[in-house]
């Protein structure tokens, strides 16, 4: 199967065959991610996004099927979950990333947020093949602020250059 992340603005069609399947922002631009067939039919497709920017910068695929993903956020908050049931998270600093699990039917598992007062990329991460443990590792230059769904808010000192694995 072939998994494809990024952003949108107003509406994209993630059909390439058949009926057009539109997805609309909600705000500036909305992360997206979708699944293929290997021969390139849709299997699924949906969005996270709010009033401001999300974007999906990296994908890792686990050994049971499970997708994880990572971007940027402006919005507050964020819901992670594509189906009715929220789950947000909220903004932690000027500039915001987010860590994000689905199952191989698009379903969402976990995800958590970081944020920094100074720019940033998303956090780079893998999945380990054998165990399927997942990792995020980020450049830290600035404080960073981590949370997770539950409410938990942890804070990580400033050290110039240093890299956190998550």
């Amino acid at each position: 199967n072939i998994i494809v992340g990024g952003s949108f603005d107003a509406t994209a069609n993630f059909n390439p065959s058949g009926t057009a399947y539109n997805l609309s922002s909600a705000g500036l631009s909305d992360a997206y991610l979708a699944k293929y067939s290997p021969a390139g039919a849709m299997l699924w497709a949906f969005k996270v996004g709010s009033s401001s920017d999300e974007t999906i910068y990296h994908l890792a695929l686990a050994p049971n099927g499970n997708i994880y993903t990572s971007g940027t956020y402006y919005s507050n908050p964020l819901d992670l979950n594509p189906a009715a049931a929220t789950n947000n998270i909220s903004k932690l600093g000027f500039y915001n990333a987010f860590v994000a699990g689905y199952t191989a039917n698009g379903s969402y598992v976990s995800g958590f947020g970081l944020g920094f007062d100074e720019p940033l990329l998303s956090p780079v991460i893998t999945v380990n093949p054998a165990t399927g443990n997942v990792y995020a590792a980020i450049g830290l230059h600035d404080t960073l602020r981590l949370t997770n769904l539950s409410g938990g808010t942890y804070i990580l000192p400033q050290n110039p250059s240093d890299i956190c694995v998550l």
